[in-house]
C-alpha cells in the first residue's frame, strides 16, 4: 500500500494568540482525521475471475434449433392432447411443454407453436382441455403431433364436464378457461384456469430423447 504524506497538526507552534493561526491548525487538523479514516476504511473493488468452462461447452451463440431441440429433449416430460371446441368444430395438438403454474388459483400453461394449424382457434378461444396421456394413447399422440391430418376421426373422445372433447380412461383430464395467452419467440403460452378435472389410474407415459418411455409403478 502506497501511504501519502500527511500533515499532523502537531508539528506547528503558535506564536502568541493569533486567531487567525488557530482557525487554520483547527481545519489542518479536521482535514488530517477525515483522511485517515479514508485511508483505514479503503475498500478494493474484486476483480471476477471467470469460472472455468468444461471443454465441451458452447455459447450460447454458436446454438442451433437443431443442437437446442436435442438438448430439451434430453429432459423427461409428459405428453399431452391438448383439445378445444369452437362452433361445434374441434381442434387439437400434441404438446410435452406442459407445467402446472399456480395452486389457487388453480393454473396450468401449455405452449402451441406459432405455426400450428389449430393456432388460431386457441389463440382466441375462451377454454381449451389437456389430457395427460398413457401408453394407450401414445400413437393418437403422434397423430396430433403432424399437420394436415383429421385428428378426430376415431372415436376416442368424449364430451367433458364443461363441454370440451376429452380422452376417457386417462390419468387426468383438466378442462380449462382461458385465462391469458402470452408471446414466447416461436410459441404462446395458454395459461388456463382449471374449471373441471378427472383422475384416472393409469401410469402417464414420458417423452425423452426423442420417442415414448415407459414409468415403471
Amino acid at each position: 500500500m502506497i501511504r501519502q504524506k500527511i500533515w499532523k497538526p502537531g508539528a506547528v507552534r503558535l506564536a502568541g494568540s493569533d486567531r487567525y493561526a488557530r482557525l487554520v491548525v483547527y481545519w489542518l487538523h479536521c482535514h488530517y482525521r477525515e483522511a485517515e479514516r479514508s485511508t483505514l476504511h479503503a475498500t478494493v473493488t474484486p476483480v471476477p475471475v471467470p469460472f472455468p468452462q468444461a471443454n465441451n461447452a458452447m455459447s450460447t451463440d454458436a446454438v442451433s434449433t437443431d443442437q437446442f431441440k436435442q438438448a430439451m429433449g434430453l429432459f423427461p416430460s409428459g405428453v399431452t392432447i391438448v383439445t378445444t371446441s369452437v362452433n361445434e368444430e374441434r381442434f387439437g395438438f400434441t404438446a410435452s411443454a406442459f407445467s402446472s403454474l399456480s395452486l389457487s388459483p388453480p393454473l396450468i400453461l401449455v405452449c402451441l407453436a406459432n405455426s400450428a394449424d389449430c393456432f388460431k382457434p386457441f389463440n382466441t378461444g375462451k377454454q381449451f382441455a389437456v389430457n395427460i396421456i398413457d401408453e394407450k394413447y401414445e400413437e393418437l399422440a403422434m397423430k396430433f403431433a403432424t399437420k394436415g391430418c383429421d385428428k378426430f376421426a376415431g372415436d376416442e373422445f368424449i364430451e367433458g364436464g364443461v363441454g370440451l372433447p376429452v380422452l376417457p380412461d386417462t390419468p387426468v383430464s383438466l378442462e380449462c378457461r382461458t385465462k391469458h395467452v402470452y408471446p414466447g419467440g416461436d410459441h404462446v403460452i395458454l395459461v388456463g384456469e382449471v374449471e373441471h378435472l378427472t383422475l384416472g389410474t393409469g401410469l402417464p407415459t414420458v417423452w425423452h430423447a426423442g420417442g415414448f418411455r415407459k414409468l415403471e409403478s
